[in-house]
């Protein structure tokens, strides 16, 4: 029970700080992102859905790309250390991805 609230208090916590930067970059007028649409990618162990880790990954990088009017393409399901990462991560390349965000615990 401890360790549950604990891991919840954690993943708030980064994802608030997450989104605290990316509001300052916004706030302080800086164009991080010029003249045309980016596009973001990201890479989630289980499904954006989980209620979990992945969901809160989920919910901060789509508010951010849409705070920034970037694309996000999302990859769900990714299995560690099987090389579905690394062929996912070509796959998001291939489809235009200029940042790609892995999610792990």
């Amino acid at each position: 029970m401890l360790m549950n609230k604990s891991k919840r208090i954690l993943i708030i916590s980064a994802v608030a700080v997450f989104l605290l930067v990316i509001s300052v970059i916004i706030v302080s007028g800086k164009d991080i992102f010029p003249d045309k649409k980016h596009t973001i990618g990201l890479i989630l162990t289980s499904t954006k859905d989980d209620n979990g880790w992945n969901s809160m990954h989920y919910e901060g990088v789509f508010s951010a790309c849409k705070q920034l009017d970037a694309k996000l393409i999302v990859k769900e399901n990714i299995p560690e250390g099987t090389g579905d990462c690394e062929k996912a991560i070509e796959e998001l390349i291939d489809d235009g991805a200029e940042m790609i965000i892995l999610s792990s615990y």
